[in-house]
């Protein structure tokens, strides 16, 4: 037997009315009847209760535009996506969690539902929802959750701190092992607090190096210049740099370093000063020592009786050349050239920088007797001359050379071309 929609329909209102009408009405979840066109033909109690709506206003409408017809972040939720849509006309039942169904003031209400479908005769007859409301337990998932969060978060800031000191503790011990001596100033450039690394060094307490205290550690003829150079650093927010004595904590003067940067706040503005003091007195004696030496080798080499010259083993550059080389070379400037740029006429002669590339690739020396070379000389005419040379490699540790030493004296001459 086949029904019409509406004998359908009024044969499912009167099953519902026989069978459960005083029972559905009893219960706290909401339920109600759609029939095959998705119409309410039966609403309980609770579910015109917990929706909004009088049982009178939600008979005879489609449930889908009343309360179902946007998803839980407001958009549109088409009709034919719906799982109590499809229940209608699939006859598939459908079990949902969390969704949401919008009561008559437009306020979402978080429900648990459940689409079944009914059936006479394998037709379709209609369709019984049942919900409930999970406000409740829906916030109490939501403080858990939040509390869950701040709990983590709080775990996380914790694990965040001990890293930031542990971190801190390396970093001093780190500047200490290496010999700096850290500070700070406020925004306005003055020491303040306790500042136990500028205490180590200059053995002051707070009270004598507050403020601008701490420039009576500094060498007297050292003083007045840092304090200026400081304040123009403050004054124009940039890095500070400088070198001056400073009296250390067993009386003694020694040289450092200094440098300080600003550290800012979110805003851009300074929140304070933070610089480090490194000795740098056994450094500048050391450069000194090494410039000194530098300059007594070169004095020895330019009074050396033999040409002497040196090239980098990787370009063939000119690093340096004694006053004889650059005589018995017309006088030319070579320094910072290759040999071919220096020298072209060496171009012609490709055996000799042979020999060199030769020297770099084995590390072994080259020794020549009267070996014969075409050299221009002050006027460019280029002469035939004859020389005793070595090409010396000078290595790494590694055994690579790095430099080419060249040792030549000149015995005699030939024709000029």
């Amino acid at each position: 037997m086949t029904f019409t929609p509406d004998e359908a329909t009024a044969r499912a209102v009167t099953l519902l009315r026989e069978r459960a009408e005083q029972v559905l009405n009893a219960i706290d979840d909401g339920v109600y009847f759609l029939d095959p066109a998705g119409n309410t033909v039966f609403v309980n109690e609770a579910a015109a209760r917990l929706l909004g709506y009088t049982a009178r206003e939600m008979l005879g409408k489609p449930q889908h535009e009343l309360i179902h017809h946007k998803y839980p972040d407001g958009t549109p939720f088409p009709r034919a996506e719906s799982p109590i849509y499809i229940s209608v006309t699939e006859g598939v039942q459908q079990r949902v969690g969390g969704d949401v169904f919008w009561r008559k003031d437009g306020t979402p209400l978080h429900v648990d539902f459940t689409s079944i479908p009914i059936r006479e005769r394998r037709q379709i007859v209609g369709v019984v929802v049942t919900f409930r409301d999970i406000s409740a337990q829906q916030r109490v998932e939501e403080q858990e959750s939040r509390l869950t969060k701040e709990r983590a978060a709080r775990a996380e800031a914790e694990v965040a701190r001990q890293s930031l000191i542990r971190s801190e503790q390396r970093y001093r011990a780190l500047v200490e092992a290496a010999g700096h001596y850290t500070w700070t100033n406020s925004a306005e450039g003055r020491m303040e607090g306790e500042q136990p690394g500028w205490t180590a060094l200059t053995g002051q307490s707070t009270a004598q190096y507050e403020g601008f205290g701490w420039a009576n550690a500094v060498h007297p003829d050292d003083a007045g210049p840092t304090v200026e150079a400081w304040n123009r650093s403050v004054a124009t927010r940039s890095v500070f740099n400088f070198e001056h004595r400073v009296r250390i904590a067993d009386g003694e003067y020694r040289l450092f370093s200094i440098r300080a940067v600003p550290i800012l706040n979110a805003d851009g503005t300074i929140r304070e000063w933070v610089g480090a003091h490194t000795d740098v007195t056994d450094q500048r004696a050391t450069i000194a020592d090494a410039q000194h030496a530098r300059t007594e080798l070169g004095r020895v080499l330019d009074q050396a009786p033999a040409a002497i010259a040196t090239l980098d083993a990787s370009s063939l550059v000119f690093r340096s050349a004694n006053a004889r080389y650059r005589a018995l070379i017309g006088g030319r400037d070579v320094l910072g050239k290759t040999v071919s740029e220096a020298l072209p006429e060496l171009a012609e002669q490709p055996f000799l920088i042979e020999m060199l590339r030769d020297v770099i690739r084995t590390a072994r020396p080259y020794v020549g007797a009267a070996t014969s070379a075409m050299i221009a000389g002050p006027d460019g005419t280029t002469r035939e001359r004859f020389f005793d040379f070595v090409y010396q490699p000078v290595t790494r540790p590694d055994g690579t050379v790095h430099t080419v030493m060249i040792h030549a004296v000149e015995v005699g001459s030939g024709v000029s071309r």
